[in-house]
Parts: structure tokens; C-alpha cells; sequence
């Protein structure tokens, strides 16, 4: 327990703030974070009892015994007592910026990030601790290193047994919220209903992490890939398709466009063929860039021009 006065901060740094308290770099290992005593509701606007200074505190003595086990995430070090009342916690300090705001790394980079992401999270409820509000503006890059940090927050479940239903919630989240790391559907403004009928690995709605795993690791391998409009020769997309292993992608003349999606998507079914990707004429180029590609050809009706080749 560490007991402070309501002045001991002013010698201190304050580092940040968010909706439940401010945090103070203490020293290059140790931060403060205070609560606020009050917190505005977002619907009402009326100002309430943090939650966090009433959270019950078996919650904050489970969180700290557990973050003893921790090697690659932040749990809390201790509590804090300002003015003989429970006021924060002292946490470890992680000097690193927003994952939210590091989107455009190498995809290399960014696998290898995702792997120990998932790691991170899975040390975490290998120990029962589940944040169910796992966000990428919730990890800290440090040196390369990614750091969950929040942990004390009051949507962070913390249980002295497995909980099966949590553990399935969390893992689902951290799909989704790689899954946007990693860039993929952002190239366009793909349907649903389109998304189930392309080829592309689906991390959502996985209660596993060897499935995450999976997904990760099939990106690593590396596609030729065709580019194809709605001119392109099906006789010669066949044949790169079925004999060439080739992944067709689709250049998109309208992205705004869903009946063009849906059309797509329902001739080459015809064909037996499964569309890889939808892609935006105006990236086209940087596509390669995006994707883990070896080799990328245009197919602009029977002609095939060489795009892209890796070197």
C-alpha cells in the first residue's frame, strides 16, 4: 500500500488522461494512476461516483496478486491511498506509442507483431485475467514490443477460476481487433453478405487461439495474384486459377458500388472460381505493399501484363 497527500503529484509529470484518471511517470519503471473522484455519464451528462473508487476490492487484490505472473503485459504494482482514501494504483511504466496509430508498418512487421499480441493476451487469461475491453489504443508499442496496458480498468474481468465464457470473449475480440491491425478489408467497402463468398481467412467469431495462430500464419504465405475487370478473358483466368494457383483480384470501377460486388462475386461462383479480394483502381498499384505477394499481373481481356514481381 502506498499512502500519499493530495499534493505529492505536483512535483510530478502528468503523462495522460482519460475518462477515469490521470496518470503521473513516477520514475522510468512507475506510474500513478488517480482517479477522478467524479465521472460524467456519456448519456446523461450527469456526473456520478467513479466506478473505479467503488469497484469492489477483492477485484484490485486479485489483479495485483496475478500481475506478479505477468512477463509481457501490465498489470498494477500496488495501491494507492490519497489522503487515507483509496485513490489509484501504481503501475508499470510503458514509454511507446498507440497500436491505433502504427497501421501503416510493413505487413511483415505486422504479423510478427500480431503473434506476440496474441501471446499477451493469452498469458493474460492463462492467469483468469480477462480484458474484455481489448482495443488497439489499449497496447503500447515499446522497442517493438507490444505492452496491454488499462488492465485496472473496471471492464477488465479478473476470476479466481477459468472462466470458459470470458476466455471465448476476449479470444473473439482479439480476432477482430488483429484482424483490423492488420489492414485487411480496409482496401474496400465490402457487403457482409459479399465477405462470406471471397477467399479470405476470417479471424471473427473464433473462440480459439490456434485459430487466430492459423489465420496469422496464412498470411505470411505468399499469393500470385491476377487482377481482373469486368473485360478480363474467364477461359485465361481459368487456367491461372486452376493450374497456376493464381488468386484472382477484382478492380473495382465504382467502390461505392454494391450491386458491382454482388454480380462479381455471383459470375465467377459460376465459374467456380473464388474471388480472393475486391481492390480500388486508385491502390491498385500498392497493393503488393499490403499483401504478402510474390507476383501480380493485370488481365485486361486477353491480354496479361506483368504488374509486380518481388525481387
Amino acid at each position: 500500500m502506498i499512502k500519499i497527500d493530495s499534493d505529492y503529484l505536483d512535483n510530478y509529470k502528468c503523462i495522460g488522461a482519460g475518462k477515469f484518471g490521470k496518470i503521473y511517470k513516477i520514475d522510468d519503471n512507475t506510474a500513478y494512476k488517480i482517479y477522478y473522484s467524479k465521472v460524467v455519464d456519456n448519456y446523461t451528462g450527469i456526473e456520478l461516483i467513479n466506478p473505479a473508487l467503488v469497484c469492489n476490492r477483492t477485484h484490485y487484490k486479485l489483479l495485483l496478486s496475478k500481475s506478479k505472473n505477468l512477463n509481457h503485459s501490465g498489470g498494477i504494482n500496488d495501491f494507492i491511498y490519497v489522503d487515507g482514501k483509496f485513490g489509484g494504483v501504481s503501475i508499470p511504466y510503458h514509454k511507446g506509442l498507440e497500436l491505433i496509430n502504427e497501421l501503416d508498418r510493413p505487413l511483415k512487421l505486422k504479423i510478427d507483431l500480431s503473434k506476440k499480441i496474441v501471446r499477451n493476451c493469452k498469458e493474460l487469461t492463462d492467469n483468469f485475467i480477462y480484458p474484455t475491453d481489448f482495443r488497439l489504443k489499449n497496447i503500447i508499442l515499446n522497442n517493438d514490443n507490444p505492452q496491454i496496458i488499462d488492465l485496472d480498468d473496471t471492464r477488465t474481468k479478473v476470476r479466481l477460476i477459468k472462466d470458459p465464457i470470458l476466455e471465448a470473449f476476449c479470444i473473439n475480440i482479439i480476432g477482430e481487433s488483429i484482424q483490423y491491425y492488420l489492414g485487411l478489408y480496409k482496401h474496400h467497402g465490402v457487403p457482409f453478405t459479399v465477405k462470406k463468398n471471397i477467399k479470405r481467412d476470417n479471424a471473427f467469431n473464433c473462440i480459439h487461439y490456434e485459430k487466430i495462430i492459423d489465420y496469422i500464419n496464412n498470411l505470411e504465405k505468399e499469393k500470385n495474384i491476377v487482377f481482373i475487370n469486368k473485360e478480363s478473358d474467364l477461359d485465361i483466368l481459368k487456367e491461372l486459377v486452376f493450374n497456376n494457383s493464381f488468386e484472382a483480384v477484382y478492380i473495382l470501377e465504382n467502390e461505392k458500388n454494391k450491386k458491382e460486388y454482388i454480380h462479381t462475386v455471383k459470375k465467377l461462383k459460376a465459374e467456380n472460381i473464388m474471388l480472393y479480394d475486391f481492390v480500388n483502381q486508385r491502390i491498385m498499384d500498392n497493393y503488393p505493399n499490403l499483401e504478402m505477394i510474390n507476383e501480380s499481373y493485370l488481365l485486361d481481356n486477353k491480354e496479361l501484363k506483368k504488374v509486380f514481381k518481388k525481387n
